[in-house]
Order: structure tokens, then C-alpha cells, then sequence
């Protein structure tokens, strides 16, 4: 598999930024140009399940892999984290070639029922790496799941704020006593990007 940086325009296919600013936590670039991902960095990484990869139609139908329908959420992460497990390899390059609009409404704007889905698809690759006896990725999925649940905490008070629904989000604040703890830190970088 193959994947590129994004692009992240608005309505007017204007771009706004790169979607992953930060490539090196995705590896060094090797001589071909690519960050070559293992499994252990996609459990380092959940956002690859963002990523629109070019895969080997191959790969497919040696492993039989497919998309899982249980899931409404995350399953291009589960998707990718499947191939790679079956043993195919993912290169990144940081040239951004696609371009993802921000759509209000959309699937991945609606953060709390996203980032919940992404809690029972990392949940998933627990039980199978507990059951393949793999204990050693666990920190990963764990770290990622405990990320997930700051998001969704985020989430769940700015987004009903975003849509003036003030009894919604103060409901939220007392849900999801995480959003107080991270609210400090959010703040800085808001008034910093400002």
C-alpha cells in the first residue's frame, strides 16, 4: 500500500493546511521517499485510518481481507491495521496529493459518536493481540484508546457549544470530567493559532 499527506480544503477547494503536519512520528523517509509503517507505528498512529492508501488488489485476495461491516467507525484503521497484521506493507510520502474538504454534518465531523467507534475498533485489536499472545503492543493501543477518550471528551462540550446548545454541552462538562483537565492546554493552542 501506498498513501500521501492530504490536503485540507474548504468548500471552495481552497486549501487550509496539511493534514499531518508532523510526519516524523511516522518514521524517517527512506531512499525511495517513503515513511515505511509497521504495525507498530499504525498502533502508535491511529490517524493513518485517514489516510486513502492505493493497495495491491492482491493483497486483498491472498488474505482475504475486507472491510468490517461491524463497524460504522475507524474501520479504515481496522482496514489498514488488517493488512498490515496479514503482512503487506504501507509507505507514506509526505507530498500531499488528495484533497479532503471539511464537510459540517459529515461522519468524521460528528466527533463523539467518531472517536466512540474508535474506542470499540482499538478494543478489537486488544482482544486479538491478547488472544495471538502479543501483549507487548498493548501500551500502544492503550495510549491510543486513552487519546480517543480525551478527543471524545473535547468533543462532546465544544461541539454542542459550536452549535449553541449550551444544555447539551453543560451536560457534557459534568459527563466527561476529562475535558477539564485538558482545557487548559487546548486554550494555549487556540490563542497561539490565532
Amino acid at each position: 500500500m501506498i498513501a500521501d499527506n492530504q490536503w485540507v480544503v474548504n468548500q471552495h477547494g481552497q486549501k487550509i493546511r496539511k493534514r499531518f503536519e508532523n510526519v516524523s512520528r511516522f518514521g524517517v523517509a527512506s531512499d525511495d521517499g517513503c515513511i515505511h509503517l509497521g504495525l507498530e507505528r499504525i498502533l502508535q498512529n491511529p490517524g493513518v485510518g485517514i489516510l486513502q492508501p492505493i493497495i495491491r488488489r492482491k493483497a486483498l485476495l491472498e488474505n482475504g481481507i475486507r472491510y468490517r461491516p461491524e463497524f460504522k467507525y475507524g474501520e479504515d484503521y481496522r482496514f489498514i491495521y488488517d493488512l498490515v497484521r496479514s503482512g503487506a506493507k504501507l509507505g507514506f510520502v509526505d507530498e500531499p496529493l488528495y484533497y479532503a474538504e471539511l464537510v459540517e454534518g459529515s461522519l468524521t465531523s460528528k466527533r463523539v459518536p467518531m472517536y466512540s467507534g474508535m474506542i470499540d475498533v482499538l478494543n478489537s485489536i486488544k482482544e486479538d493481540l491478547s488472544r495471538e499472545g502479543e501483549r507487548n503492543l498493548h501500551q500502544h493501543v492503550d495510549q491510543a484508546i486513552k487519546n480517543c477518550k480525551r478527543t471524545l471528551a473535547y468533543g462532546a462540550v465544544v461541539d454542542p457549544l459550536k452549535r449553541k446548545q449550551y444544555l447539551q454541552a453543560f451536560k457534557a462538562m459534568l459527563e466527561y470530567p476529562q475535558f477539564w483537565t485538558q482545557l487548559p492546554g487546548r486554550l494555549a493552542s487556540l490563542i497561539h493559532r490565532r
